[in-house]
């Protein structure tokens, strides 16, 4: 007569419902803290140049008319366009066919915290954007431009871009922009200084 077997009693831990979500809630507190100083460490500083006679900046005032682009040369002493217009972009290039048609822009203080930019062809309107920001030392500020790619620990890309402008007593657009990268994998973490970049574009000459 076969006796039946007795019931093994593993000697495993069980682990509750609340364990795996207290696991859970570490794992989430610790991608919030490191998503947090990566965000902290990697914007971008915008630094503001002396400039004297700036124009205040009252709404509503019509600020100028600027070229779209301007001819320049760049590092390595190579003729290169500068594409005014795409300063006041959140993506650059989306305006490409309407630029290349443009002859200028104009820039018009709408309220504190926007900015109405018109692209024209002679006196064409060829396409008007709002560009959002706030005033800061006589300067416009426009909206930090903050871009996150991949997954937080793992694999993440950061890209910080500011850019602030202002206008001089002869109606001299001053434009400065700020941006850096940063990225990681797992704990390994690495970035691009800031680079700085400032430009003074003269009126467009009707």
């Amino acid at each position: 007569m076969l006796l039946p077997k007795k019931p093994q009693i593993s000697n495993k831990p069980v682990l509750s419902h609340s364990y795996h979500w207290q696991h859970r809630y570490r794992y989430y507190r610790l991608v919030l803290l490191i998503t947090f100083a990566t965000l902290l460490t990697a914007c971008s500083s915008l630094k503001i140049p002396h400039r004297d006679g700036l124009v205040d900046l009252k709404a509503p005032r019509i600020l100028g008319s600027y070229p779209v682009v301007t001819h320049q040369e760049n590092a390595l002493n190579r003729p290169s366009n500068n594409v005014i217009w795409n300063y006041f972009l959140k993506e650059p290039d989306i305006d490409s066919t309407e630029v290349k048609q443009a002859t200028h822009f104009t820039l018009e203080m709408a309220d504190p915290k926007n900015v109405k930019a018109s692209l024209y062809n002679g006196e064409h309107l060829l396409k008007t954007r709002l560009v959002k920001g706030k005033l800061k030392n006589g300067y416009f500020r426009l909206k930090h431009r903050l871009k996150w790619q991949g997954i937080p620990i793992i694999y993440w890309g950061l890209s910080s871009e500011k850019i602030q402008f202002g206008i001089g007593s002869e109606q001299q657009l001053y434009i400065d922009q700020s941006s850096t990268r940063n990225g990681g994998i797992l704990i390994i973490i690495s970035g691009t200084p800031d680079v700085i970049v400032s430009s003074t574009i003269l009126p467009y000459k009707f």
